[in-house]
C-alpha cells in the first residue's frame, strides 16, 4: 500500500507541476495521508521533488474526510495546491465544484499506474485485505 500511495503521489505532484510554473509560487500546499504514507512522502519524495523544482511543499497530514471539508471552507480562497483523497471524496469534491480541470498534460507521459507492476498484480492487490 505504501508503495502505491508513494506513485500516487508522484503523479499527483507531477501533474501539479506541469501545470503551474514552479516559479509562480514558492510554497506549495499538499493535503494527504497519514501514517506511514505521510512518512514516505516526508521521507522519499518531497525532498527531491523540492529539490529539483525549487519549490517548498507543506504536508498537511490527514484523512480523506478532513480534507474534503478544508477544501470546502477554503471555497473561493484555495489554500490547498494538491488533495490526495480517495475516490468517493473525490467524487464528493467534483461535484461541490472544488476541483480544476487539469489541462495542458500529456497523458500519453504518465505510466499506467494500473501496470505499474507489470502484467501480473502485487500480492496485496489480490489479498482479501488489500
Amino acid at each position: 500500500m505504501a508503495v502505491r500511495m508513494g506513485i500516487i503521489a508522484s503523479l499527483a505532484l507531477s501533474m501539479w507541476l506541469s501545470v503551474t510554473p514552479a516559479s509562480a509560487q514558492s510554497t506549495l500546499i499538499v493535503a494527504g495521508y497519514g501514517g506511514s504514507t505521510e512518512t514516505i512522502i516526508r521521507e522519499k519524495i518531497l525532498p527531491a521533488f523540492e529539490k529539483a523544482n525549487d519549490v517548498k511543499v507543506t504536508y498537511v497530514a490527514g484523512n480523506l474526510t478532513d480534507t474534503l471539508a478544508k477544501l470546502q471552507a477554503q471555497r473561493g480562497n484555495q489554500e490547498i495546491d494538491v488533495a490526495m483523497i480517495g475516490d468517493g471524496p473525490m467524487s464528493w469534491a467534483a461535484r461541490f465544484g472544488l476541483c480544476a480541470p487539469v489541462q495542458g498534460i500529456d497523458r500519453t507521459k504518465f505510466q499506467d499506474v494500473a501496470n505499474a507492476f507489470g502484467e501480473r498484480p502485487p500480492a496485496w492487490a489480490s489479498s482479501p485485505q488489500g
